[in-house]
C-alpha cells in the first residue's frame, strides 16, 4: 500500500496531485501503514518455507484446530492449499481449501461482517469525546483527595513562608520543610498530568479503530499482502473458516468492544421497535433508531484500559501503526 491512488491522488508527468476519484484512506491511515511497512522492511525475520500472510489467523470451523499450508502438484505445476491440522491425526473432516479460495473467504467476510453502520460510528464518536471530558483516568475520589492535598500543601507553604521571616527560626529547617512540601505538590501534579495524557492516548487509539471501520473492506480489497496481514491482525486473534465461508471470529480489543456495544444498541431499538408495533409502548419510549448515547461508561473503561495496555508496554495489537452487519463478538460465533 505505498500507492498514493488510495489517497485519491493520481501520477501525471511522475507528479501526484489530487485526482477525481474518491480517497481510500485517511492521510493518518496512510501515514500509519507506511510506518509499519517501513519498520518490517530489513527486520532480518526469517520466514517458513511455504508462508502466507493467512497463516495464524485462519483456524478450522470444525475442529477450531489451526490451518496449515501444504504445497501439490498438478497438470498445472505446483501449487498451495490450506489443511486442517485435525486431518493428520483424521479428528477432522474438513476439506482441503484452495489458497485462493481461503483468500476469498477472508475478504468477502470483510465485505460481509467487519462493518458497523456510519450513524452508530459517528455516535461513539461523539460517545468517545464526551466520555473523555466527563471522565478521567483516575477516579473522582482520588482526584479530590489530591485536590485536598495540594490545597493543604499550599497553606502549609504560606505558613513556612512566614516563619522565614522571622529570623529566629531555623532557616535549614525551614528549607527542609518547604522542599519536602515541594517534591510532595511535583509528585501530585505529574500524577495529573500522567492521567491526562494516558486518557488522551487511549481516546486516540480508539478513535484509530473507528477509522479503520469506516471503510474496511475497501482497504483490504485494494491492498497487499503486507498491508492485509497487518489489518487482520489488528482486527483478529482467530479468523474461522469452513470451507468457502469464514464461520466466525475471535476479534480482538478494542473492536470487540465495538461490537458488543453495538449489538446492545441494536437490540434495544429492535425491542423498542416491536414494542411501537404491540401497542406496548410507553411515553418515553423511543420510536426509532439507537440510543443517544451508546454506553459512556463502557467506552470511559476501555479508553482507561487502552492506556493502561499501552502505559506498561502490551504486546497486545491494538492497531494498524505500532461497517450491515454479521455480529461477532469476542466469541466464537458459527
Amino acid at each position: 500500500m505505498r500507492d498514493r491512488y488510495y489517497l485519491g491522488e493520481v501520477k501525471v508527468d511522475g507528479v501526484w496531485i489530487a485526482g477525481r476519484h474518491e480517497a481510500l484512506v485517511t492521510p493518518e491511515t496512510f501515514d500509519r501503514v507506511q510506518r509499519v511497512l517501513d519498520a518490517h522492511q530489513g527486520a532480518g525475520t526469517r520466514r517458513r518455507k511455504h508462508h502466507h500472510y493467512l497463516k495464524g489467523t485462519v483456524w478450522c470451523g470444525r475442529c477450531s484446530k489451526r490451518f496449515i499450508i501444504q504445497p501439490g502438484k498438478g497438470n498445472g505445476g505446483l501449487y498451495f492449499y490450506f489443511m486442517c491440522a485435525g486431518r493428520q491425526d483424521k479428528s477432522c473432516d474438513q476439506p482441503y481449501i484452495p489458497v485462493e479460495v481461503m483468500e476469498q473467504a477472508v475478504a468477502d467476510h470483510y465485505a460481509r461482517a467487519v462493518v458497523l453502520p456510519p450513524e452508530f460510528i459517528q455516535t461513539v464518536r461523539e460517545g468517545v469525546i464526551q466520555a473523555a471530558r466527563d471522565n478521567a483516568a483516575m477516579s473522582p475520589e482520588e482526584r479530590k483527595r489530591l485536590e485536598r492535598r495540594l490545597e493543604a500543601i499550599d497553606r502549609k507553604e504560606s505558613y513556612f513562608l512566614d516563619l522565614a521571616a522571622d529570623e529566629e527560626w531555623p532557616k535549614d529547617k525551614l528549607r527542609e520543610k518547604l522542599l519536602a512540601l515541594h517534591t510532595e505538590k511535583q509528585g501530585i501534579q505529574r500524577a495529573f498530568g500522567q492521567a491526562e495524557r494516558r486518557l488522551a492516548t487511549g481516546r486516540d487509539v480508539l478513535e484509530r479503530a473507528l477509522d479503520l471501520l469506516e471503510r474496511p473492506h475497501e482497504l483490504y480489497a485494494t491492498s497487499g499482502e503486507a498491508v492485509r496481514s497487518i489489518l487482520n491482525k489488528a482486527f483478529f486473534r482467530k479468523l474461522y473458516v469452513d470451507g468457502d465461508r469464514v464461520t466466525g471470529s475471535d476479534l480482538k480489543e478494542p473492536f470487540d468492544v465495538l461490537y458488543r456495544l453495538y449489538e446492545v444498541q441494536r437490540d434495544h431499538a429492535q425491542a423498542d421497535a416491536e414494542r411501537w408495533e404491540s401497542g406496548q409502548h410507553t411515553p418515553n419510549t423511543p420510536k426509532a433508531g439507537l440510543p443517544k448515547k451508546p454506553g459512556l461508561s463502557d467506552l470511559h473503561s476501555l479508553i482507561v484500559r487502552l492506556d493502561r495496555d499501552l502505559g506498561h508496554g502490551s504486546s497486545k495489537t491494538v492497531m494498524v501503526g505500532d461497517t450491515g452487519i454479521e455480529p461477532v463478538a469476542s466469541t466464537v460465533s458459527r
